[in-house]
């Protein structure tokens, strides 16, 4: 008689396989995974992994779908929160700036999922869908501002491009220069991006003063 599947076991037996394989993504190289060394990483045997995650490519692909998927569901949360503009900006540059630690292990891995995604369509739509939704939030975040009466520059909602392009600028300065205190950037961002949100109108063009004509003697 077969034994009733576990869903609990079952769940926590595929986080175990997949956060084992994305260190190994960050340790290394996903042209260095295999199903051998991920199995003997996690501690099973490679007919169980097999079960789960019949090829290395799939093993990858779930990999870096959790991934982002994880990145997706923060990046919400921060959006549906009822906090105020002020506090949902700090809440996203956080999420987006977290420690060195953590920043130079998500530069890693996702130099690894570019690199996978040249060879795999469905990966590199995955990650270009995540782009969208970060600016989506960074969009919904401005429209946040604007309701409240925190964001009053004219051209708010254009400048979502502008947040989501500083922010990972940032990122990968961190990552690099080990000088950078992550606290105070992540301060020093809130505030340019405050104070980009809330400039004031650009002065139209100067009319000529026009001078009154002179009479014919």
């Amino acid at each position: 008689m077969a034994r009733t599947k576990d869903p609990e076991l079952e769940q926590r037996r595929r986080l175990l396989i997949l956060g084992t394989a994305r260190r190994l993504l960050v340790e290394g190289s996903h042209a260095s995974v295999t199903l051998d060394r991920v199995a003997a990483e996690a501690g099973i045997s490679k007919g169980m992994l097999t079960y789960y995650f019949p090829s290395k490519e799939r093993l990858i692909t779930e990999t870096i779908a959790l991934f982002l998927h994880e990145q997706e569901t923060l990046l919400g949360a921060i959006v549906r929160d009822d906090r105020s503009f002020r506090e949902r900006l700090e809440l996203l540059i956080e999420a987006a700036l977290p420690s060195r630690g953590a920043l130079d292990a998500e530069l890693r891995l996702q130099a690894e999922v570019l690199s996978f995604a040249k060879e795999n369509p469905e990966t590199l739509e995955a990650v270009r869908s995540l782009y969208r939704r970060f600016r989506h939030a960074c969009e919904a975040l401005v429209e946040v501002g604007i309701r409240d009466g925190t964001v009053t520059a004219p051209n708010a909602r254009a400048s979502y491009l502008l947040v989501h392009a500083l922010v990972d600028g940032l990122s990968l300065q961190i990552s690099l220069d080990p000088a950078l205190d992550v606290a105070d950037v992540r301060k020093r961002a809130v505030a340019a991006i405050t104070s980009l949100l809330r400039a004031a109108p650009s002065p139209g063009p100067r009319r000529a003063r026009s001078t009154p004509a002179r009479r014919r003697p």
